[in-house]
């Protein structure tokens, strides 16, 4: 992402160009004054947000609406539980998708019935991870377990409760991956 904005020659770019040769060593956890850089970067120049965006399309969105394409997944609520699997653990876990017989909608499968299977799972693993901090997170699954719950499956009903907090789609989302 730090090279994508010092290609997009954000007002930062040269300041932080200078750190380039130590991401990636751990050299610059304890470095305020980059620390300061990226935050200004972020606060004062568009192009870092650009960059940004770019970066999460990138690594987040774009895997996973190949993989909701590529399973013949249609419904807004999928693409969310299915982007925050990318999100949150690099993917459709292959260990959770055992766990359950239901079969994705492009190898026959009912897409419902899919969604509510594999949430389930995964809200099961999350709550009873060995790592503490994953079990933190079950209010991820919480949330898609209530949306389900609400037939929410075109996310039209709002808000959304994310952790006690309302969340309002926007009425003009960008364009997905």
């Amino acid at each position: 992402m730090l090279k994508s904005y010092i290609a997009k020659k954000g007002a930062f770019a040269d300041q932080l160009s200078t750190h380039l040769p130590n991401i990636g060593k751990g050299t610059l956890a304890a470095d305020k004054k980059f620390h300061q850089l990226l935050k200004q970067a972020g606060e004062r120049d568009p192009l870092m947000a650009e960059a940004q965006q770019e970066q999460f399309n990138k690594a987040y969105l774009e895997p996973a609406f190949n993989w909701f394409t590529k399973n013949s997944f249609t419904l807004p609520l999928s693409f969310l539980v299915i982007s925050d699997s990318y999100l949150h653990s690099g993917g459709i876990r292959e260990d959770l998708r055992s766990r359950f017989p239901e079969s994705p909608p492009s190898k026959g499968g009912d897409e419902k019935a899919w969604l509510r299977s594999y949430v389930e799972a995964r809200h099961h693993w999350l709550s009873n991870h060995s790592n503490k901090l994953l079990r933190n997170t079950v209010y991820r699954t919480q949330c898609f377990r209530n949306e389900i719950a609400r037939e929410n499956w075109m996310l039209d009903r709002l808000p959304i409760n994310m952790n006690g907090v309302a969340v309002h789609l926007p009425a003009n989302p960008p364009a997905s991956a």
